[in-house]
């Protein structure tokens, strides 16, 4: 089902918006581009969830099979199986693993053993991206993606509630240009799908809100297939 459906026919996404949306992605695309590898909250746990995805070809099975995808393995496992795509693309094209802090207490010995780093950043992260630089940057680019298309339904919203386009392409601005929305949707992390995911909800149950009511089953249904995936269960 197209969210536009959810709305009159007279309102259509406008020039505004469209400005919003392609900032946003310009911003988030550098964003991802130039934040370190590693330096994100849980970047690597995400990166090595997806891997063991990549690697097998399927969800981590038993429970040494979930240390091994490390501590987020228990996480709904739609947004790691999209971002395990490039991985598996790039394969074991070196180098196959960056250097972190934790491999050798070596490495720590000039820091006193006080880093909040994860990784020592060194020419395998330079451009041209290769390995597992180049898996680790496209799998960010899938973040970017569903950060800049959970502003579509944001835009709807207030679209809908306000009736007045420039005002829901500001309520849009604000979410698109708030720095922690683009640092946290330009890196491996299942918060940007989420965020989709919540706007497409919401976008569905407005309609049941506001008049004119509608007796239809399709928007029940695209509020069960967006809440489905996003659903966090532990075992």
């Amino acid at each position: 089902m197209k969210v536009t459906t959810l709305l009159p026919q007279t309102a259509k996404l406008n020039t505004p918006f469209f400005f919003v949306l392609l900032l946003h992605l310009v911003l988030a695309l550098a964003y991802s581009s130039l934040v370190p590898l590693g330096e994100a909250p849980d970047e690597s746990a995400h990166l090595g969830y997806a891997r063991f995805i990549a690697n097998h070809g399927r969800l981590p099975a038993t429970l040494a099979e979930r240390r091994e995808a490390d501590y987020r393995a228990d996480f709904p496992p739609l947004y790691y199986l999209l971002i395990a795509r490039p991985l598996a693309a790039v394969g074991d094209a070196p180098p196959t693993q960056l250097k972190s802090f934790g491999d050798s207490p070596r490495r720590l010995i000039p820091f006193n053993g006080q880093t909040s780093a994860a990784f020592i950043h060194t020419a395998d992260e330079a451009w041209p991206w290769q390995g597992l630089t180049l898996g680790w940057h496209l799998s960010r680019f899938v973040s970017v993606l569903f950060s800049t298309l959970a502003l579509i339904p944001t835009y709807l919203i207030a679209r809908r509630l306000t009736g007045q386009r420039r005002l829901a392409a500001c309520a849009a601005g604000l979410q698109a240009f708030t720095p922690q929305v683009l640092f946290v949707g330009s890196v491996l992390n299942e918060d940007s799908l989420l965020i989709f995911l919540t706007g497409l909800i919401l976008l569905a149950l407005i309609g049941y809100t506001t008049p004119p009511p509608a007796a239809r089953l399709k928007p029940y249904l695209c509020v069960g297939l967006a809440a489905g995936p996003g659903r966090h269960v532990k075992i």
